[in-house]
């Protein structure tokens, strides 16, 4: 009778100690999947704010292409001239850092790009190098949107190189100027003496 006594509480501890077991690692799995979920939630929020800090900062090539210039308007700061005649080295194109070869600086509106007075600027229709105005096609290559006069080339020949962040420029760099690929950059090349303008987005 003893034994058998013994023998039924030896079962009951038994099966509590189950049931504290199956309940630990019931909540052990619930705190797991709790902490998954969360985690998962974080790194997708991070990645969709990640995500929208990105388009936020492109330039939109549609709308540039439609004449609205609002994803780039503001003032562009100036990293370099390039150009023939703007360094001692005759005959010789290279880059300068020389600010009295530049022109003002970039001013973009929602209607258009200028540089300054006298210079090159651009709107919906026509590319302008001073007064005269030229018609210009948009062509697409390597992620870089193009402006280009259209017609026979002349002195007055232009083209307008939009560079949006994450693309590398296509020009080689020397005497202090360099890329900045983390940026929206603007490049302005002129028929006349093969000069080239580099502006980056403030």
């Amino acid at each position: 009778m003893v034994i058998r006594k013994y023998q039924l509480l030896f079962i009951s501890l038994l099966l509590m100690g189950t049931g504290i077991l199956a309940g630990c690692q019931s909540n052990k799995a619930n705190t797991a999947s709790s902490q998954s979920s969360s985690t998962h939630s974080e790194v997708q929020q991070s990645k969709e704010s990640a995500s929208n800090q990105s388009e936020g900062t492109q330039m939109n090539f549609k709308e540039i292409q439609a004449g609205d210039y609002s994803s780039l308007a503001g003032d562009w700061e100036e990293k370099g001239a390039h150009g023939a005649h703007l360094v001692d080295l005759p005959g010789k194109n290279r880059w300068t850092r020389d600010s009295s070869f530049y022109h003002e600086p970039l001013k973009v509106t929602d209607s258009g790009i200028d540089t300054d007075p006298t210079g090159l600027s651009m709107n919906k229709s026509k590319i302008f190098w001073g007064d005269d105005g030229h018609p210009y096609k948009f062509t697409t290559k390597s992620g870089v949107l193009i402006a280009g006069t259209v017609g026979d080339e002349t002195i007055s020949s232009a083209k307008f190189y939009f560079y949006p962040q994450g693309t590398p420029a296509h020009f080689k760099f020397d005497h202090g100027v360099h890329d900045m690929p983390s940026k929206n950059r603007i490049f302005i090349w002129a028929k006349d003496n093969d000069n080239l303008w580099y502006y980056v987005q403030d």
